[in-house]
């Protein structure tokens, strides 16, 4: 009988994975080149009635995505080919020193994304991948979400504003990935 966390794990790799694939790559697209995860395309609208300001820079397989809205601002990269990584940046209030204090700020921006806009469902899935990894989980160490599907999180060495990194990994390789 598989235990419950196998279970949670296997859930959410079909959900984040499909989010991964399918959010800000070109998903079911013909890949570009040998790349299975196809070329990076923008996530969010500039024309979104919430968004103050957006900007796209693709450059080969890499590209930033930098969104200010009335109450955040969020940079996204995204990377790969045979694995996918998709890494938000997030400001955050200089007392979230810890992944204890940042997991429910993170999963809770997710959530606020996924809520805006229905095109926006898969930070739901986000929000339950850091929601899954313990409170007393090492900062910066990969938290195993599934076969093949990682997600690290860490502050970066700034102050005032601080800002956390939200880093998703999905090897494409392995059954189940974009292709």
């Amino acid at each position: 009988m598989r235990d419950s966390s196998w279970t949670r794990g296997a859930a959410l790799y079909c959900l984040l994975g499909a989010g991964l694939a399918g959010v800000g790559c070109a998903g079911d697209a013909e890949p570009a080149g040998d790349c299975r995860a196809g070329s990076p395309e923008p996530i969010f609208s500039a024309e979104a009635t919430w968004v103050e300001r957006h900007e796209f820079d693709r450059q080969g397989q890499r590209s930033r995505e930098l969104l200010l809205t009335d109450a955040d601002s969020l940079l996204v990269e995204q990377a790969g080919c045979d694995t996918l990584v998709q890494q938000f940046e997030l400001t955050v209030a200089d007392s979230v020193a810890d992944w204890a204090a940042f997991r429910p700020v993170a999963a809770g921006r997710f959530n606020a994304l996924a809520a805006r806009d229905p095109a926006l469902f898969q930070f739901e899935q986000y929000a339950r991948a850091v929601e899954a990894v313990p409170a007393d989980f090492p900062t910066g160490q990969p938290a195993d979400l599934a076969p093949g599907l990682t997600l690290r999180a860490y502050p970066l060495p700034v102050r005032s504003p601080s800002r956390w990194v939200v880093r998703f990994e999905q090897d494409l390789t392995l059954a189940g990935g974009a292709q």
